[in-house]
């Protein structure tokens, strides 16, 4: 089934829940993710991840876009396909 939007929040397992799902992506149009900095998490490793699997990535901070490079700590990506 085609899922449309997949809600992430799951306190630093975001890495690994991703890693270790792949063969899902192709269902799932949209991502909402809530990226916890921390422990073996990398948020460079988790856009390669999307990107390289057709997804265009968004960040948001504090409730406003923000380029990649502003997007530290506690950041939401909204990864969509079009």
């Amino acid at each position: 089934y085609p899922i449309d939007l997949l809600k992430l929040d799951i306190e630093g397992a975001e890495q690994t829940i991703l890693e270790n799902n792949q063969q899902l992506f192709p269902k799932i149009k949209q991502l909402l993710i809530e990226f916890h900095p921390g422990g073996n998490q990398s948020l460079d490793k988790i856009c390669s991840l999307l990107e390289k699997s057709g997804y265009k990535l968004e960040y948001r901070k504090n409730g406003q876009t923000v380029p990649k490079q502003r997007a530290k700590g506690l950041v939401v990506i909204h990864a969509s396909k079009n």
